[in-house]
This record gives structure tokens, sequence and C-alpha cells, in this order.
């Protein structure tokens, strides 16, 4: 059976979609930012998704997994916490990344 989700009462279907670059170019693994927005409010919800640089030679990608998860939300920013993960999900210290990804967000 497929999932279905009914729509809230007054809720309106538009939503924005911000982003912000999280930059993982000093050898660290797990990283935690604050990102500013002022649409943001203490009972936000925050839904998002990370997004790596595009690569057209498979032959080059480490293959990170990048995991989020929100710590913090105050008025006008909120903090997570991203880990990154080499392919089968062990840490890679030892072969750190040196790129800086999207963090895509929708705030509700």
């Amino acid at each position: 059976m497929p999932l279905y989700r009914k729509p809230v009462s007054g809720q309106q279907g538009s939503t924005s979609i911000s982003a912000a670059s999280l930059s993982f170019t000093d050898g660290d693994t797990l990283k935690r930012f604050t990102i500013s927005d002022a649409t943001v409010s203490t009972t936000s919800k925050i839904v998002g998704s990370v997004r790596r640089p595009d690569s057209a030679d498979d032959s080059v990608d480490e293959g990170y997994i990048y995991t989020w998860s929100l710590v913090e939300v105050a008025t006008g920013s909120f903090d997570i916490l991203v880990a990154v993960h080499d392919g089968g999900y062990q840490d890679c210290t030892g072969n750190p990344p040196n790129e800086t990804v999207t963090f895509w967000y929708i705030v509700a």
C-alpha cells in the first residue's frame, strides 16, 4: 500500500528552499555548523539534505557520505552536526574529504 499524507487544514503548498555551503577542507570528518536564517524560530521544523559536488569521473570520486543531525534551534538560526563517512559508513579520518558541500533545507 502506498504511503499517503493527508494535508493539514489551512496548510499552504508552497515552500522556499534555502542553501548553505558547508566546508570540509581542513581535515575534519565531524563538524558543527550554525546556519543563520531570519525565518527560523524556536518552534521551527527543519528538513534538509546534503549535496556533494558533481563528479564526472567515478574513478576519482571518494564516495563520501554526509549525514546530519539538528542539534539546536534558536530565533534566527539553527545548528547542525554533520558527519562524513566513506562508502561503507566507516570513519574516514585517514582520508578526509577536501570539498565544500551544499546543505539544502526547508524551514516549516
